[in-house]
C-alpha cells in the first residue's frame, strides 16, 4: 500500500533529516513507489498546495491511499493494476484541483508547519561545561525554549567559537519572539560562511515568516540552492505564500 500521506510530506520538505534519508533509502530500492514519488512531485504538488486545511488535505490523502487499496484487492490481474493505478493517479490530480478550486478554508499556522527542529546531542565537548549545556540542550529539546536561553548564553560566555550552540540559541530566540536576536544569530553564520549557512538561510526565512514580513520572507526563500538540503521545503512554503 503507497503511503501518500508520506509522500507528501517528503515532497513538500516537511521530513526531519533522518526521516527523509530513511524514506529515500526506501524509494530508491522500490521502483513503484519511486514512480508515486516522481510522479506526485511533477504533478499534484502545485494543487495540493493550494488545498491550505490541513484535515482536507488528510482526508483527501486518505480517499486516494482508500481507492488505490480497492484497485488491488478488486483485480488479480496483474496487467490490468498498472492501468488502474494510472487512472487512479489522474482521478487524484482532478480531485486535488477541484478540492483547491472549491474549498474555502482559514490560513494554516505555517511558521508552525514548517519550523521543524532538529534535536540537538552534546559530543565532545568539555567536561566542565557539560552540567549547565545539559540543562540548556535537554530544555531545547523538550521545546522549552525561554528555560534554555540562560544555560545557552551562559555556556557561550567561555565557548563563543561553539557555532552550532549559537545556532541553537538563535532558534530560541526565534521561538520566543526575539525576532532581532535570532536574525543577529542567523545572519553572523551567514556572514562567517560557516557549516550551518544554508540552514541559517533558511530559518532567516523562517523568522520573517513568524514576524509576519512575507515579502522579505519570499525574497529569503528564493535563495535557497538547488543542492541546499532545505531547497524542497523552501519551495513548498514559497508555492504556499504565493
Amino acid at each position: 500500500m503507497i503511503d501518500y500521506e508520506k509522500i507528501e510530506r517528503y515532497c513538500r520538505g516537511l521530513m526531519d533529516e533522518k526521516e527523509r534519508i530513511q524514506f529515500e533509502g526506501e524509494f530508491n530500492s522500490n521502483a513503484e513507489l519511486k514512480a508515486e514519488v516522481d510522479f506526485f512531485r511533477a504533478n499534484m504538488m502545485d494543487f495540493i498546495q493550494h488545498i491550505k486545511n490541513e484535515e482536507e488535505r488528510a482526508h483527501l490523502l486518505k480517499t486516494i491511499k482508500e481507492k488505490e487499496g480497492h484497485f488491488n484487492a478488486k483485480s488479480d490481474d496483474t496487467k490490468i493494476i498498472p492501468i488502474q493505478r494510472k487512472l487512479l493517479r489522474v482521478a487524484a490530480v482532478a480531485a486535488i484541483i477541484l478540492a483547491a478550486f472549491y474549498l474555502f478554508t482559514p490560513e494554516p499556522n505555517l511558521y508552525a508547519e514548517y519550523a521543524i527542529h532538529e534535536q540537538v546531542e552534546i559530543v565532545t565537548r568539555g567536561v566542565d561545561e557539560l552540567p549547565g549545556l545539559t540543562k540548556g540542550v535537554n530544555a531545547f529539546n523538550g521545546k522549552e525554549y525561554k528555560e534554555a536561553i540562560p544555560f545557552l548564553q551562559k555556556y557561550l560566555e567561555n565557548n563563543s567559537e561553539d557555532i552550532e550552540i549559537q545556532f541553537t540559541l538563535g532558534i530560541c530566540y526565534l521561538e520566543t519572539d526575539q525576532i532581532e536576536k535570532a536574525l543577529e544569530v542567523f545572519n553572523a553564520q551567514l556572514q562567517a560562511n560557516t557549516v550551518f549557512r544554508r540552514k541559517a538561510l533558511w530559518y532567516k526565512s523562517l523568522t520573517f515568516l513568524k514576524s509576519n514580513d512575507i515579502d522579505l520572507a519570499k525574497e529569503t526563500l528564493r535563495l535557497v540552492e538547488p543542492d541546499s538540503s532545505y531547497f524542497l521545503r523552501a519551495k513548498s512554503l514559497l508555492l504556499e505564500l504565493e
